[in-house]
């Protein structure tokens, strides 16, 4: 980019130097790359992120310096999010630099995220304070929230991809939100309060859908997420054109909530489709008329959340995955194929079938993340 070339020629080894267009460009730059499904690219880009703010953190702190900590935490949020923790949750430690390591497990990632938003590891500085806490309040909690999702994304995966207790690293997570939200003053923060509600919700819906998971508990038989869910998307709704709202929504329920339907369809332990390469549903084709039926409401309700999620984020690469996983679990082929097409296009030719949604990808990974649709083999 130009700031680098200027960074390198003027400034060069100097991190710091136009920190600001330099980092925020890069955390928009790794965004895009999500919504290509580049999800490889993304995390290159993330990779660097993670070295600059690595360094600054050895360097002495200085109270005038930029944050970085709050790109970090967005940067990996949005990968989490964007990815649903494909091919796992992003690594955030640095210290394992023997190629011939494993990577860090999950479990390790998760330690390393709660030490960085923690107020006692990671305190604020002192021109954090006041309304100033908006950004690293918000950027905290929104990788808290990416977190839990990703542990709920991973619950029942192999030994690393999996956290060792996800009812449990929600808990912690909820508490962890929970005392950054006390920084922040709803009279002069209005719109960060109400977003820190919201984020609440969805955490409790998280750590109640994990011990679903856990449980083996599914459709009707795991309903109270949604009650949560139910009262996050009434309150983003509210709030959504708030003129205080940041550009790039990380966390919004109206994407969450219905992935998290595909998720605890009751069909992951009854019901099941004919042919999962059109449909997206493995299993046995005897499931009964009222697991059916639950089957079919948990998909028109994903059907609509993943509409409205488009309407308001036109082009959203989760959405659009999601649009054309519910419709074909409605049997609606010709919509369902259209809607992958929309995605191959957004992807295609070259960074989908490398990076994302196709079978190949699902070693490890729990039935209900691998299902296959579309002509094009996509898949997760």
């Amino acid at each position: 980019s130009a700031s680098d070339a200027f960074c390198d020629r003027v400034y060069p080894g100097d991190v710091s130097c136009d920190a600001d267009n330099r980092y925020h460009s890069l955390e928009w730059w790794s965004f895009s790359l999500a919504q290509q499904c580049a999800f490889s690219d993304a995390r290159a880009l993330f990779g660097r992120m993670l070295s600059v703010y690595t360094a600054a953190k050895a360097s002495p702190p200085s109270s005038s310096g930029p944050s970085y900590n709050n790109w970090v935490m967005r940067m990996w949020a949005n990968l989490v999010v964007q990815s649903q923790a494909w091919p796992d949750l992003p690594p955030l430690i640095t210290t394992k630099t023997d190629a011939s390591a494993p990577p860090p497990t999950s479990d390790e990632t998760i330690a390393a995220l709660l030490a960085m938003t923690s107020l006692a590891t990671s305190p604020l500085s002192s021109r954090q304070t006041g309304s100033n806490v908006f950004w690293p309040v918000h950027a905290r909690v929104q990788a808290l929230v990416a977190a839990a999702y990703g542990v709920v994304m991973t619950t029942g995966s192999s030994a690393n991809l999996s956290v060792s207790d996800p009812v449990a690293v929600i808990g912690q997570i909820q508490e962890q939100a929970a005392a950054l939200t006390k920084l922040v003053p709803a009279t002069t923060l209005p719109y960060l309060s109400a977003l820190l509600t919201v984020n609440g919700l969805q955490l409790q819906a998280l750590r109640t859908a994990a011990g679903c998971l856990v449980n083996g508990t599914y459709g009707a038989d795991c309903g109270d997420w949604q009650v949560w869910m139910e009262q996050a998307l009434s309150l983003e709704a509210q709030i959504w054109n708030d003129p205080s709202k940041p550009t790039l929504q990380i966390t919004p329920v109206v994407e969450m909530y219905p992935n998290l339907l595909l998720v605890l369809l009751p069909s992951n332990t009854t019901a099941t489709a004919s042919n999962p390469t059109t449909d997206g549903v493995a299993g046995n084709a005897t499931a009964t008329a009222a697991t059916a039926n639950l089957l079919t409401a948990y998909a028109s309700k994903a059907s609509q959340l993943y509409a409205n999620c488009t309407a308001l984020m036109p082009n959203r690469q989760s959405c659009k995955l999601g649009t054309a996983r519910s419709l074909a679990l409605l049997g609606n082929t010709a919509g369902a194929a259209d809607a992958y097409a929309g995605l191959w296009r957004q992807c295609a030719p070259a960074a989908a079938p490398a990076d994302f949604l196709y079978a190949g990808q699902c070693t490890g990974r729990p039935a209900w993340v691998c299902r296959v649709g579309g002509s094009s083999g996509a898949g997760r």
